[in-house]
């Protein structure tokens, strides 16, 4: 049962990543996104650091018009400090402040598989992002939001997300 809801997880991203494409019909820049997750959550109102953990997605950015840009992503969270990876997916605009530059919005839907004594949980959260590039291959980005644990009791956090993306040559 475990193994079926990713599953589920996984399609909903490729099925994001493919509409996004037809729905706007341009050509799309692939990228590999790599990155870190650095949450602190807030149970019984007091901030607590969580635990950091590694990002990777593919992900998809497509020009709708000639200052805005489409970006959707399907990948992993998984945390540094056990091997749970949560399938997830981060979409939304981005508005390009010059030429290279982007500023976005993005929203993000993560599945959390159950792991010892923890029951698989969904996460829902938005986070506002600065793309920069270094080179024609590669860019940095960094991203502060928030989310909140979908299950019943579930807690609020903000993120903070440096990452770098790889463009790939086709």
């Amino acid at each position: 049962m475990k193994h079926s809801r990713t599953f589920i997880a996984c399609l909903i991203g490729a099925l994001g990543l493919t509409s996004s494409q037809l729905a706007f019909a341009q050509t799309p820049a692939y990228k590999i996104a790599f990155g870190q997750f650095w949450p602190v959550s807030f149970p019984k109102g007091e901030a607590k650091a969580g635990p950091t953990a590694t990002t990777t997605g593919l992900a998809v950015n497509i020009r709708m018009q000639p200052m805005w840009v489409w970006y959707t992503e399907g990948g992993l969270l998984t945390p540094n400090t056990v091997f749970t990876p949560s399938p997830r997916v981060v979409f939304g605009p981005a508005y390009r402040l010059s030429d290279t530059v982007l500023l976005g919005l993005t929203g993000a839907y993560q599945f959390n598989p159950s792991h010892g004594n923890v029951d698989w949980s969904h996460t829902a959260g938005a986070s506002l992002f600065l793309c920069v590039p270094i080179s024609k291959e590669m860019s940095v980005t960094l991203a502060f939001g928030g989310g909140k644990n979908l299950r019943e009791g579930g807690q609020w956090s903000l993120v903070a997300q440096p990452r770098a993306a790889l463009t790939l040559p086709w």
